[in-house]
């Protein structure tokens, strides 16, 4: 055999016998001939093999392959320096001259970026470990990871999506919002192992099924401990999907909000969150055990024939194994079901602390979202099912939906709940039925919540969404008090966590005002026409 490395960076293995190629090992990128700052504007162009020109704003969370390249490659000179969000950097082609290399004016490496540029695709990542792309982080290839001490085994860059994956990471590194990562050097990076998964049907229902998944914690070969035993992985927190769709967790959180006691990145921080999530503790007796999910809904979509499963799960050190994946036919024993469009639109024009916090469009928004939503999704494939939560002005002139409720947390959350198929106490239970036949949501429904509201992010980055229940006296700023009355996107997503719908959508209008303290004043305009919604 003989191997030859080609120009554009694929690696050519031949029969020396009959000269023909016999197999070929595929690069995604090409040399980089080219990289500089052009413009004003510290515009970051880049040039691959040939004339494919990627153009970045760093201002906006992606690169585009220019159309034109011959105009990006006329506008000379390329500079090396420029002020990026006013910071001074500067850009060259890393040694290789396979990626761009992203340096302060005094030289010292912030970061570097590998253009994809055979898939339009990229990754930028940084010294300490921390990585962005657009691609699927289920499937990002093309670039690994590879230890000093571990040679000949590459790691995929998702396997640390749990503590490095930061999106928008190149702008955030420039206008100083990163906090301190602990280095992968320090990292325990054995994975667990995930089994695929096993699909059995259940006895007299055709459409659950129970799915088992054999978890087991590895021993690494090079990495060991301070006492010199090798490290083993441990299993946490593992996930099961349906069709991609989080079906399962264990442990099990249900609608409990997951908060940090402390800084993510610090060890007290850590052993609570394995406290929390231990499936097989690193250190104990037991390296191997069979998780079970039982009674899992299979879709009852007429032009499915096919579902698949996947399984991950975490180490000690949020390392992520590999993903196991089952696809399995769904044969001609389920008789298809015409899903549900749950259409949750949420307005907020007055609130418990008005005039403070007041809006004028966004109720009015929220009716019209449903009225218009409602009336596209309902036909062939669901049954359309709006619900409406709106907080308005006694005297608005405003057209109310059929059946509406205050637009409050309590309201919000019993409406998910009965999604979920959780229990609702009663009278709130009897007042969200008021509003229509809420069911425990299946595979082939589709939950489409909508948020009109004022809105901010605190310190941790959390988003907060302003509703109607905030309580009295509280004035137009974010204060603690505030975000403890508030909707956060932490309680959200946990509401959310267990609603078995096949497809979930949030959308949120424009007018909700994402701000940092103090208050910067809002954008409260209308939506737009919902007739002409994408």
């Amino acid at each position: 055999m003989l191997a030859y490395a080609s120009e554009t960076g694929d690696i050519v293995l031949l029969d020396t016998k009959s000269w023909v190629e016999v197999a070929r090992l595929g690069s995604y990128l090409n040399r980089v001939e080219n990289t500089g700052f052009v413009g004003d504007e510290g515009v970051l162009a880049t040039q691959q093999w040939y004339d494919s020109v990627a153009v970045w704003d760093f201002g906006h969370p992606r690169p585009e392959y220019a159309e034109d390249n011959q105009y990006w490659l006329k506008r000379r000179p390329w500079r090396e320096n420029a002020s990026v969000s006013g910071r001074e950097i500067q850009a060259e082609i890393s040694e290789r001259k396979d990626s761009v290399v992203i340096k302060t004016a005094s030289g010292e490496e912030l970061a570097t970026i590998v253009f994809l540029d055979k898939k339009r695709a990229w990754i930028a990542t940084t010294p300490d470990g921390r990585f962005d792309t657009d691609l699927n982080l289920d499937d990002v290839t093309g670039v690994h990871w590879v230890a000093s001490n571990d040679s000949f085994h590459p790691l995929p860059p998702e396997i640390f999506m749990r503590d490095y994956y930061e999106p928008r990471l190149l702008p955030r590194l420039l206008a100083g919002e990163l906090k301190p990562v602990r280095s992968l050097e320090l990292l325990n990076r054995t994975q667990p192992e995930v089994g695929k998964p096993e699909v059995v049907v259940e006895p007299g229902n055709t459409k659950l099924v129970t799915v088992r998944v054999r978890v087991k914690s590895l021993r690494s070969e090079v990495q060991k401990d301070a006492r010199g035993r090798f490290q083993q992985s441990g299993v946490y927190d593992m996930r099961l999907f349906r069709d991609g769709q989080l079906i399962g967790q264990r442990p099990s959180m249900g609608s409990e909000v997951e908060v940090a006691t402390g800084p993510e990145d610090s060890e007290p921080e850590r052993a609570a969150w394995r406290k929390r999530h231990q499936i097989l503790d690193s250190r104990g007796t037991t390296m191997e055990k069979v998780i079970e999910f039982r009674h899992v809904r299979l879709p009852r979509n007429a032009e499915q024939k096919q579902v698949t499963f996947t399984a991950y799960a975490f180490s000690e050190d949020r390392v992520k194994s590999a993903t196991a994946t089952k696809t399995i036919d769904l044969g001609q024993t389920l008789k298809p079901r015409k899903g549900k469009a749950y259409v949750i639109t949420v307005g907020v024009n007055r609130t418990e602390s008005s005039p403070d916090w007041d809006l004028n469009y966004a109720a009015n928004d929220a009716r019209e979202l449903s009225r218009v939503v409602s009336d596209r999704l309902g036909g062939k494939q669901f049954t359309a099912e709006p619900i409406c939560l709106v907080s308005d002005h006694p005297d608005s002139k405003g057209i109310p939906c059929a059946k509406e409720l205050p637009a409050t947390k309590a309201h919000l959350q019993a409406v998910l709940d009965l999604l979920a198929g959780r229990a609702v106490k009663e009278p709130l239970r009897s007042q969200i039925l008021k509003l229509g036949a809420i069911k425990r949501a299946e595979p082939e429904d589709l939950v489409l919540l909508t948020v009109s509201s004022h809105g901010y992010t605190d310190e941790r980055g959390t988003f907060h969404f302003v509703l109607a229940d905030i309580g009295a006296g509280q004035p137009q700023r974010v204060t603690e008090k505030l975000s403890k009355r508030t909707l956060s996107t932490d309680e959200l997503s946990a509401w959310l966590r267990d609603v078995d719908a096949g497809e979930m959508v949030m959308v949120v209008p424009e007018l909700c005002t994402a701000m940092s303290p103090p208050l910067r004043g809002d954008r409260d305009e209308p939506f737009g026409d919902p007739e002409n919604m994408g």
